[in-house]
């Protein structure tokens, strides 16, 4: 994975790439229900489209984890249908070239290591398990530490198994306004590396 100790907002993650792989080292042959049966165990594909005459296709699904799982498991690893003993495919987050140009999103070709999101604006008598519950739809939350109170607010960090969880939790919860808030939306974005 990419980043290291360069920290990226999820803006800068969606200015640069999108939740699709581009594949390569695609067969010969292959056509878009192999690959589609090869990657909906991830989740929802929204597209799947090859690029004639060349060995490369796109594959797009509804959320970040599942392109993030897809990419983990199949590149340097999946071999599909009609692939030569020892030939794998090659997958990479695709890039938004109209936005970036080519090669702009390549920093965050294979993700990002960091998987630790903020969590602010959360009320004074939440506790740690309560943090856990409302982060763990968008993916395996590995650690959630609230912060003491200020106030009545309080604020806290998640660590979830894999960035794409955490790119999920964002776009899914940040500005959303929590029940026990009054009308106050919560803030949660990728947190800086610990």
């Amino acid at each position: 994975a990419a980043g290291g100790e360069e920290h990226f907002t999820f803006e800068d993650v969606t200015a640069a790439i999108e939740k699709r792989l581009f594949l390569a080292r695609l067969p010969p042959g292959t056509t878009q229900q192999e690959i589609t049966e090869a990657f909906q165990q991830y989740g929802k594909i929204t597209e799947c489209r090859l690029i004639p005459g060349k060995s490369v296709a796109f594959i797009g699904f509804d959320k970040w984890a599942s392109a993030h799982h897809a990419l983990t498991d199949a590149d340097g690893l999946k071999s599909l249908p009609k692939h030569r003993d020892g030939q794998t495919l090659s997958a990479c987050f695709a890039e938004r070239t109209s936005a970036v140009g080519r090669g702009g999103g390549a920093h965050l070709a294979k993700g990002d290591d960091n998987s630790r999101v903020f969590v602010g604006s959360l009320p004074a008598d939440m506790n740690n398990d309560d943090l856990r519950k409302l982060l763990s739809p968008y993916g395996e939350v590995m650690a959630a530490t609230l912060l003491a109170a200020k106030g009545s607010r309080r604020c806290g960090f998640v660590n979830f198994s894999l960035w794409g969880e955490a790119m999920d939790a964002v776009e899914a919860l940040d500005g959303v306004v929590y029940p026990e808030v009054t009308g106050e939306p919560i803030t949660v974005v990728l947190a800086e590396p610990p």
